[in-house]
Order: structure tokens, then C-alpha cells, then sequence
């Protein structure tokens, strides 16, 4: 008789044993021997959702194989069901670190869980097809990934099958500048990212996902980090961006089939920020002026009196050294009011006879005028000039850093690596 017909003709038996008694759903206890696949508990049916199994581990030596088991369920081809594997924390010797496995009827590995929200696992799947609704589970113990009791987990278990709810759709929102009202796309600095937390009665902490806002700033959570639907519950959104101090949503509750639109999260910026940066264009191969800007803009509800001025950094061939460092023509004075903004204007000489492969980097600085140099409230590498061959070119700081092999454009992080 064959593995499969053998399973048909325990199915018929252990039907009029095990639901014989009418309706609700009623635990399950481990029976062995359930290991391996082929040996696997019949639990069919249930008489309804969920069916807990509870069972245990034991280690069967110092080293492996230890315990596994192995439980045949049958629900409907194609239904969704829920399997969660997790320590019986009311039993004196919980498992610590589960680890479950989904099989077909021909005890083929179809997939596998670690550590979901924690050590415990979880899978979300849809009863496979071809096999009359037959689907084996597997409790073993971390890090089984063969599932043949590779393993050093021993204790108390419950493995519990369940209809999981209707998902929430979505969970949206939009990240705007706190002063400006501006949306902050996902793309572009400063590179505003969101995280989605799940709330428990421990608290808050279950991370779920994270994402970068669109072009608009709007973000989006359909599902969590697996690509599984997000179930109905209580979240907190935090939204991070470089220089912006973080902020975070108040515990919200989303229900089946819901749509969670947050509205608008500010995040407040920098006191200073640099923006609209122009840098200069069309550097003829004989050299000459670049002449470029930049904006400073204020979002505090004081004026300020500043200094505004920029550094060039320079790699290249014509130098001994490989490196040299000058300022920019002409320091600015800056009359900086609450909440507006004033353009820095600057330039160096180009020359013409430095070598192919040089590179030329504008930063800016901005500064309280009380205490000048001293004081620096905003600093930010802005564009590079690069030689190649007969012409010039404008590369951004970021690819220019990467060229170089540079975290950091600026002398004062260091030699040049």
C-alpha cells in the first residue's frame, strides 16, 4: 500500500474516532510515534477552527537528531489557514526557539517559518491542491531547515491552526516638513523613511515593515516584511529622515477590510538647512570662473545674524601632495530672519592646466556671526568639478565620493584613502 493510500485508509478510521463528538473545536495531543514525515500524527479535519495541538520536545541525546513532529491536517484545497508554532508558556520547560515546516501529502517542503514577532514562528498558506485537502505540519526546533531533528530545542509546544481574519487593506500617509508644509519625497535628501510596529500587551515594539514615501511623500503599507497581509489590530507609524528629529504616531486601530489614511505626519527640520543648490554650468576647457549658490534657509522664530562661506577641496595630479584645500571668493555676511531665506552666492578659479582624473569639491558653510568660523550651525558638501580628458564636468557629492572612495569630501575626515 502506498504512503498515500495508507493516509486514506487511517483517515477513514481515525474520522469516526476523533469526530464522533459534535461541533466545536477541541485540542489536540501529541501522540508518538509522528517522525518522520512519512509517520506523521493523523489529526484530519477538525471539527472546527482553530485546532491546537499541544505537544513536546525532547532531546534524545547531546547531540542531534533530537525530537520532531510531524501532524497530517486536512482542511479545503485552496483555503487559507494560519499555523502558529510557540512555546506553552503555562508548562514548566516552554520551547524556546520553535521552528515550523509545511509539507504536502508527499511529504515535499513547501515552506518554513523561524522567528516571526519574536522566536515564535508562523506561516499564512493556502491548503495545497492534489491531495484531497491533506497538508502535514512539522514542529521542530530551531534551526531544523532539513526538518530531520538537527536541532538542540527541547519543551512544551502548541501549534495552533487557524482561519486568520479578513486583512486590513491598507495603512497610508503623507511626510510633509513641519515649517514648510512641503511633502518630503523618498528619493531625494533628506531620504525620509517609515516604520510600521504592530501593538501587543507587551507594548508597541512588533516590528512589521518599513518604506520610503513616494515622489509625493506618500507611503503606503499593504502587507508586512514577508508580503503577507497585514492583520486587523492596533499599530504606530515612527517616520525617520536625515538631520529631521524623528516623530511618531499614537497608537491607531485598524479593522478588517479598513483603510488607515494618517493625513499629514510633520517632521521638524534642522534649525539651518541648505537648499536649491545651483552649481555652475558650461566651464569652457580653458578654464575659468565657477561661479555657483546655494540657499540657507531658517526655521527657527528668531532672526539670526550669520556668516556664510565655502571651502574647496581638490584631488588631483598637479599637487605633490595629491590634495589641496582654499576657500571660495568672498565670506558672507548674512541678516538671516525667522522662518526665511537668503541665497549664498560664491566662485573659485578653474584652471585650465590641471590633469585629467582631478577632482575640484564645494562644500558650504554657515555660521553665528558672534562668534564667526566658530560657530558653525550648517555644514554640506555640495557639487565637484571633474577634468576629464579636455573638459569639465559637474558631478553631484555623492557620486564624486564614490568615485574617490570617500565617505566624506571634506579635508577634515582624514587623508585621502
Amino acid at each position: 500500500m502506498t504512503f498515500r493510500n495508507l493516509l486514506h485508509a487511517t483517515a477513514l478510521v481515525a474520522t469516526g474516532v476523533l469526530f464522533a463528538t459534535p461541533a466545536s473545536a477541541q485540542p489536540y495531543e501529541e501522540s508518538e510515534p509522528n517522525n518522520p514525515c512519512v509517520s506523521a500524527q493523523f489529526i484530519g479535519m477538525p471539527s472546527g477552527w482553530p485546532a491546537v495541538i499541544t505537544g513536546d520536545l525532547i532531546l534524545t541525546g547531546s547531540e542531534p537528531p533530537s525530537d520532531i513532529d510531524f501532524f497530517m491536517l486536512q482542511g479545503t484545497e485552496g483555503m487559507r489557514l494560519r499555523a502558529g508554532l510557540r512555546g506553552a508558556t503555562d508548562q514548566p520547560l516552554p520551547l524556546g526557539d520553535p521552528f515550523l515546516g509545511l509539507f504536502d501529502m508527499d511529504c515535499n517542503l513547501l515552506a518554513w517559518n523561524d522567528d516571526f514577532l519574536g522566536l515564535n514562528s508562523r506561516l499564512d498558506f493556502e491548503v495545497p491542491t492534489g491531495g484531497d485537502g491533506y497538508f502535514i505540519l512539522a514542529a521542530s526546533g530551531c534551526c531544523d531547515i532539513a526538518f530531520d531533528g538537527n536541532h538542540f530545542q527541547e519543551g512544551t509546544y502548541r501549534l495552533r491552526v487557524s482561519i486568520p481574519p479578513t486583512p486590513i487593506q491598507a495603512i497610508t500617509g503623507r511626510l510633509v516638513d513641519a515649517v514648510t508644509g512641503a511633502p518630503l519625497p523618498g528619493n531625494t535628501p533628506p531620504y525620509p523613511y517609515v516604520e510600521l510596529l504592530r501593538c501587543t500587551v507587551d507594548g508597541c515594539f512588533a516590528w512589521i515593515n518599513n518604506a520610503a514615501p513616494d515622489e509625493f511623500g506618500i507611503f503606503r503599507f499593504e502587507t508586512d516584511n514577508s508580503g503577507l497581509p497585514l492583520d486587523p489590530g492596533q499599530f504606530i507609524v515612527r517616520a525617520y529622515a536625515q538631520e529631521y528629529s524623528p516623530t511618531e504616531v499614537v497608537p491607531f486601530d485598524v479593522a478588517s477590510g479598513d483603510i488607515a489614511d494618517l493625513g499629514d505626519i510633520a517632521l521638524q527640520p534642522p534649525q539651518f538647512v541648505f537648499e536649491n543648490i545651483v552649481p555652475c554650468t558650461d566651464i569652457p576647457a580653458t578654464g575659468g570662473k565657477c561661479i555657483y549658490s546655494i540657499d540657507i534657509r531658517s526655521n527657527i522664530d528668531v532672526g539670526v545674524k550669520g556668516l556664510g562661506w565655502s571651502i574647496i577641496n581638490a584631488w588631483g595630479s598637479t599637487s605633490p601632495v595629491g590634495f589641496t584645500q582654499f576657500p571660495a571668493d568672498h565670506n558672507r555676511i548674512v541678516a538671516l530672519g525667522a522662518f526665511k531665506v537668503r541665497t549664498l552666492s560664491f566662485s573659485f578659479n578653474v584652471p585650465r592646466d590641471v590633469g585629467a582624473g582631478t577632482f575640484m569639491c564645494a562644500d558650504a558653510w554657515f555660521s553665528d556671526r558672534t562668534t564667526d568660523h566658530f560657530g558653525t550651525l550648517r555644514y554640506q558638501q555640495l557639487f565637484c568639478v571633474m577634468k576629464q580628458y579636455d573638459a569639465f564636468t559637474i558631478v553631484d557629492a555623492k557620486t564624486a565620493a564614490g568615485m574617490l572612495g570617500r565617505k566624506d569630501l571634506g579635508a577634515s575626515k582624514g587623508k585621502r584613502q
